[in-house]
């Protein structure tokens, strides 16, 4: 235990105390705080992948640094930028339950991003996503490797396209494309996921207020994940030595399926940020997302099973199956100079309601041990 923290902060703090040092100390943002950007919207991260960066600093409107920027920051740009950021993430479980549920890896992440004026003299934003990782513990993932990537991800956003009277919010709405890049994505089947979605931001002094509202649709080879199998009187695929790689008969669906895809998801995210000083943030983000899976079958039939719950109703229903996950996060950050920023944060996310959907979950307490997870990056906008 003691030699994987010691690996996880030489990781986060060192290489960041470094490139402090080497950076030149840059000029005071005179702007007022920033408040996060809506990300591009698609599928939920799997519960094993890095915690999403956090925002630290602000920037003037002319010269970002390594922070999260307002909308009218982003539309006063022109050209290129490139943010990257390396750190790690530490499973709650790493200091509870290691020898079960250890959980700590490496992970670096680019975000290219172009801005332009478009048809119009629309402001737009153009940007493009992808991340990589390390797991320094035995991995217990979908794929079962230690090093794993994320799918690509494109986004293109109008910043702070309209403002809404009286309350003065900015508005920005969002489109995104995910094209599948992953395993676990071309083993489900997964053709990309496109995306839309509106953020509303307000300042308040030192106090932002960030509100989301993103939708997905995903495309899919199949309705469950798992191989393709042959079409009907197809032949069946072998590898180099002979074995089959489909083992489903011609036409079936569901076969050593590791679940169904998902259709169809919304997701709502609250954020505040508290901005005191041009060089500290807090931030607290609430989430809600829903996601619908593809149907096995629309109406019951002879393998449905009978079971009524204690209201004597149906406990079991046909067509879309729905899930719902909370997910809270805090992080605070400090920005080194214009180009660097350090970030930390705890977040966990999970079913919203208990194990006898009777009450809300206490976060952070039930089922922390697999759910809660610790973050450490240094960030980088150039």
């Amino acid at each position: 235990m003691k030699r994987w923290l010691v690996a996880w902060l030489c990781a986060g703090l060192l290489p960041a105390a470094v490139l402090a040092q080497e950076q030149p100390q840059g000029p005071q943002p005179e702007t007022p705080p920033a408040a996060p950007v809506e990300e591009a919207p698609g599928e939920q991260a799997a519960p094993a992948s890095p915690a999403p960066q956090s925002g630290t600093t602000v920037a003037t409107p002319t010269s970002g640094n390594a922070s999260v920027q307002t909308p009218e920051q982003l539309a006063a740009q022109t050209g290129w930028s490139v943010m990257a950021s390396v750190g790690s993430t530490v499973g709650h479980g790493t200091f509870i339950k290691p020898e079960q549920v250890a959980y700590v890896d490496l992970g670096v992440t680019v975000q290219p991003r172009f801005n332009f004026r478009g048809p119009g003299g629309l402001r737009l934003v153009a940007s493009a996503s992808a991340s990589a990782s390390f797991e320094l513990t035995p991995p217990d993932s979908a794929t079962g490797r230690r090093f794993d990537w994320s799918d690509l991800r494109f986004g293109l956003s109008s910043p702070a396209l309209y403002e809404l009277p009286v309350v003065g919010a900015s508005v920005t709405p969002v489109l995104s494309l995910t094209v599948p890049a992953t395993l676990r994505s071309w083993w489900g089947g997964s053709l990309g996921v496109l995306g839309a979605g509106v953020g509303v931001n307000r300042t308040f002094g030192a106090w932002i207020l960030n509100y989301q509202l993103s939708g997905s649709r995903g495309f899919h080879r199949s309705l469950a994940i798992g191989p393709s199998a042959p079409s009907e009187g197809g032949d069946v695929r072998r590898d180099a030595t002979g074995n089959p790689l489909d083992i489903c008969r011609a036409g079936q669906q569901l076969c050593a399926s590791a679940g169904l895809n998902t259709a169809w998801s919304v997701n709502q995210t609250v954020g505040v940020t508290w901005a005191p000083d041009p060089r500290w943030t807090g931030s607290l983000g609430v989430g809600l997302s829903h996601q619908w899976r593809y149907a096995v079958t629309s109406a019951p039939d002879e393998y449905t099973a009978p079971t009524l719950d204690e209201h004597g109703n149906p406990a079991v229903h046909t067509g879309m199956g729905r899930t719902d996950s909370l997910s809270v996060s805090l992080s605070g950050g400090y920005n080194l100079n214009d180009q660097l920023s350090l970030s930390f944060g705890v977040s966990d996310a999970g079913p919203p309601l208990s194990r006898d959907n009777k009450r809300l979950r206490f976060l952070f307490v039930e089922g922390a041990v697999a759910s809660t997870t610790y973050s450490l990056s240094l960030s980088a906008l150039y």
